[in-house]
C-alpha cells in the first residue's frame, strides 16, 4: 500500500506540468491578455507558500506514516 502511494506522488510530480496546464481551480485563476499576442491564457494568484503547503503537507504526512508503520 506505502509502495502505491509513493508511486502515485512520483507520477504527479512527473506530470505535475501537464496537470496544471489543463486542470486550474477557477475560484483561483484568473485570465489575462497576452499583450504581444493577444491570447488569453490562466495565470494562479495563490501565493507560493500556499502550494509549499499544498505539497509539503501531505508529503510530510506520508512520511511520519511511513515511520509510524516502520516502527510497530
Amino acid at each position: 500500500m506505502l509502495a502505491l502511494g509513493v508511486y502515485f506522488l512520483f507520477f504527479v510530480a512527473r506530470n505535475h506540468k501537464e496537470f496544471s496546464d489543463r486542470y486550474s481551480k477557477s475560484e483561483k485563476t484568473v485570465l489575462v491578455r497576452d499583450p504581444v499576442t493577444g491570447a488569453l491564457r490562466r495565470e494562479d494568484a495563490t501565493p507560493v507558500v500556499n502550494k509549499a503547503l499544498m505539497y509539503g503537507g501531505p508529503t510530510a504526512l506520508t512520511f511520519l506514516a511511513a515511520l509510524f508503520w516502520l516502527a510497530n
